[in-house]
């Protein structure tokens, strides 16, 4: 009897198998069609061109070549020679998304480029992930996006450093198609997590954990128990690896959460967590571990990139969305810096210092220095023994916790410098400014903030140390003339390159935006780790050349509605986690200063045309509002409840008759009536059938709905790339 039910069970699942190729062959061939009806070029196609185009290559050529050109969501890898490897990206200009596969070498001492071409290249792609390994360059997943349509990549490939020629891997049993996803080398391993996917009716986001071993060449999915806790499904996370302690930090993300009954809500992450990878040394599974916050973390924020400088983990920019009344989205972009620390397991803000300060803390080391000259002369001519004994035991005990309750690092003269925790000098450092640009149109989701963390935050103010890169708090008088002179530092900024080399940091690249406009970063900076003086830049980037062809929204015809609405401005109010008042971290802050280097980057597109049929954008939001609402209000989203286009009543139900089966054994009277399986069966089917028949006419109205959308919004491609697309891919 048990070898006729693991049959039966067998079967079953080939036919969900069979069933669900071919579901994806029918939203193939539709979703081709539609792209044809709309004179769209299949994305299959285009790929299939690009890939004739290097197979067409029968040489590695390097050529010299200028700074690429402007691009978003590349990939930036350091080489053990300290060159850097750039590679894809892509490009919106408002109206086209243009998808690179270029592969660019640069040499930062000397500014030197070269452009190298190689056959069997990989397909053009953006949002991957890239790491070096000894001699090569692995590059996974991402995504190749036109302004209308996404093909998710699940490909490996590895470049080698010294041929230039490059390899796809095939190893079955690695992760599914995917992007935004984070990738990182551990010993001799590979680790891959999370990530997004997007198809016509399903969206994804992933907590699954891959390891590929760089000595098979094989993938290995890692599975952990139901009761474990392990992080949630996100993109956009940073992971962050301490080799002494075969562990790896996870922090942050983002996703949208479905509950039933309710709309989809996004979710900004500020969680952290452990990977101990230590286990799969002795052949077993890595373990997760949740962590507590502590120091100063950054505020919520998605979109951020993080690096690693010696024992700690390096955060910088990100934005935060706040969703205002008619579900208009502010956006906070920052600029600012946080290093994690992974041995101590503490945030800590990373500030600037005034020049005044920098010469303080040169008088600080040199003052210790004879101190401790004078120590150990001392220590020479008056050693006796009233200075033993218990006397001298409390003393090392009073300068061990004084070291503990002190920050050090290592100065330019080789001496180690200690700052001292001191709450009231705390108190009077000011928070960093952000720069806030003007509200956005709702193409991105409204994130919210991990409703976690605050009921497992440590509220430990008292016990906070104060990091080497805080400045000295100064005299209220010399705080205002330091804010009337605007520091040079990089763009507030999402997704940029962050490489370290040395004691030096770069960032390169990222996207700003100013209202619909999508402004792609080139420039570079660098600041010294260790003086914290100073950023440097290292190219001024062509932002004020950049040309945005999409329409942008006129805000001052939203103002003019401000008025009627105001009472509905609390029912579309975005949710965030409850904070405690005493903890400042995790709220959004203020303007800044920046915002003047801002408006630099976008003074060359204030002559466009800003005006707008308000008309039109009303109808469109008319549309868009009822979709929404059919498909919150019927659970469209729900794949069980939900016939899938082309899908007769049969086929519906051969796909959910567990589902059905459910609802009917959870009848009250059901017990009571003692239904056999094949009454159960045929309940499921009657209820299935009056659920196909109630939503065939909903359907075919949201088709209608859809096309009628997708004609209003023709003559503005560049706002229908960046709700599809850049809804989701700005967070990774």
């Amino acid at each position: 009897m048990a070898k006729k039910d693991k049959k039966s069970a067998t079967k079953k699942e080939e036919k969900k198998a069979r069933q669900e190729l071919k579901q994806q062959k029918i939203n193939k061939k539709k979703a081709s069609k539609e792209a044809k009806d709309a004179g769209e070029e299949d994305i299959e196609a285009i790929l299939n061109e690009f890939m004739k185009k290097d197979a067409a290559k029968v040489a590695i050529t390097i050529v010299p070549t200028v700074q690429p050109s402007p691009r978003a969501n590349f990939s930036l890898s350091s080489m053990p020679n300290n060159d850097l490897l750039l590679f894809g990206g892509e490009y919106f200009d408002g109206e086209c998304n243009e998808c690179f596969n270029e592969l660019y070498r640069w040499n930062i001492e000397t500014n030197e480029w070269k452009l190298i071409s190689s056959p069997n290249t990989p397909p053009p792609r953006c949002s991957h992930q890239s790491v070096v390994y000894r001699d090569h360059l692995y590059i996974f997943g991402g995504e190749f996006a036109t302004a209308d349509q996404f093909y998710h990549h699940r490909d490996l490939w590895r470049l080698d450093l010294k041929t230039n020629a490059w390899e796809c891997i095939e190893s079955k049993g690695g992760p599914s198609p995917r992007s935004g996803h984070r990738m990182i080398v551990w010993r001799n391993y590979l680790v891959v997590f999370g990530g997004f996917y997007e198809a016509a009716r399903e969206t994804k986001w992933f907590s699954d954990l891959f390891l590929f071993n760089f000595a098979d060449l094989k993938w290995k999915k890692i599975t952990f128990p139901v009761h474990k806790s392990t992080p949630g499904p996100r993109s956009g996370c940073q992971l962050a690896v301490l080799p002494a302690k075969d562990t790896i930090f996870m922090y942050g993300g983002y996703a949208k959460i479905k509950n039933v009954g309710e709309k989809s809500e996004g979710k900004v992450y500020t969680d952290m967590w452990a990977l101990n990878m230590a286990p799969v040394i002795k052949n077993q599974d890595p373990t997760w571990e949740k962590l507590s916050r502590k120091g100063h973390a950054p505020t919520p924020r998605s979109g951020a990139t993080m690096t690693v400088y010696k024992n700690r983990a390096i955060l910088f920019g990100g934005v935060f969305d706040e969703e205002g009344r008619r579900h208009e989205l502010k956006s906070v972009f920052y600029n600012d810096m946080f290093a994690y620390d992974m041995e101590r397991k503490r945030w800590f803000e990373y500030r600037l210092r005034t020049k005044k300060e920098a010469g303080k803390q040169r008088r600080r080391k040199k003052t210790k220095a004879t101190t401790a000259g004078d120590n150990d002369d001392s220590d020479d001519s008056d050693n006796d023994d009233s200075q033993s004994g218990s006397d001298g035991e409390d003393q090392d005990d009073e300068q061990d916790q004084k070291r503990l309750n002190q920050f050090g690092y290592v100065g330019e003269d080789g001496n180690i410098v200690y700052i001292e925790d001191d709450e009231e000098e705390e108190s009077k450092v000011e928070e960093p400014a952000p720069v806030a640009l003007a509200p956005k149109s709702p193409r991105k989701p409204a994130s919210s903030v991990d409703e976690e963390e605050t009921k497992e935050e440590e509220d430990d103010d008292s016990e906070e140390l104060i990091p080497d890169v805080i400045p000295a708090p100064v005299a209220a008088e010399e705080q205002a003339a330091e804010v009337t002179a605007p520091v040079r530092a990089p763009l507030p900024r999402i997704n940029p390159a962050l490489i370290v080399r040395g004691n030096t940091i770069y960032v390169y690249g990222g996207v700003l935006e100013d209202g619909d406009r999508e402004i792609t970063l080139d420039d570079c900076w660098s600041l010294d780790l260790k003086r914290m003086d100073e950023w440097v830049e290292i190219l001024p980037g062509t932002m004020a050349q950049q040309l945005w062809k999409g329409v942008v929204s006129d805000t001052e015809d939203d103002d003019d509605d401000d008025d009627d609405d105001d009472e509905e401005e609390d029912e579309f109010k975005e949710y965030v986690e409850p904070v405690d008042d005493e903890d400042e971290d995790v709220k959004p802050q203020a303007p800044s200063d920046a915002a003047i280097a801002v408006a630099r980057a976008v003074d060359v597109l204030d002559g466009e045309d800003t005006t707008k049929s308000k008309k039109k954008k009303n109808d469109r939001k008319a549309l868009r509002k009822e979709i929404e609402e059919l498909q919150d209000q019927l659970q469209l989203a729900d794949e069980e409840q939900t016939p899938q286009p082309g899908e007769t009543l049969r086929d519906f139900f051969a796909r959910t008759a567990n589902h059905w089966a459910r609802q009917v054994a959870n009848l009250p009277e059901t017990t009571e009536r003692q239904l056999s399986v094949k009454d159960i069966k045929r309940e499921g089917f009657a209820m299935a059938e009056v659920r196909y028949n109630e939503l065939l006419p909903i359907l075919e109205r949201l088709n209608e709905l859809e096309a009628a959308q997708k004609a209003a919004e023709e003559a503005h491609q560049s706002k229908k790339a960046a709700k599809k697309g850049g809804r989701e891919k700005d967070r990774r």
